[in-house]
């Protein structure tokens, strides 16, 4: 017939029965505290927006950088204007 569960194998079921109750437990608490509708009504519109454009943060840091370097570009003109070097890359 069937041989009888050992000790470790019950010690395991017990873990893995407790393990379930407690993330269970804690998200069910975690829901709970986390009601405020302004926060939920501000993820749906934050989600919204990404979903309308979601590359718009890598975009505002690419115009950035393609800015600064510009910028950086201008000084070295200006540097070597000054200087009287002329530098042919």
């Amino acid at each position: 017939m069937r041989e009888p569960i050992s000790l470790l194998g019950w010690i395991l079921i017990i873990f893995l029965i407790l393990l379930i109750i407690s993330v269970n437990l804690s998200l069910f608490l975690g829901r709970k505290k986390n009601r405020n509708q302004a926060e939920w009504i501000q993820k749906v519109t934050t989600a919204g927006k990404e979903l309308k454009d979601p590359f718009h943060k890598e975009d505002e840091k690419l115009s950035e950088l393609a800015s600064r370097v510009k910028q950086f570009n201008n000084t070295g003109i200006e540097m070597n204007e000054t200087t009287g070097e002329h530098n042919e890359d």
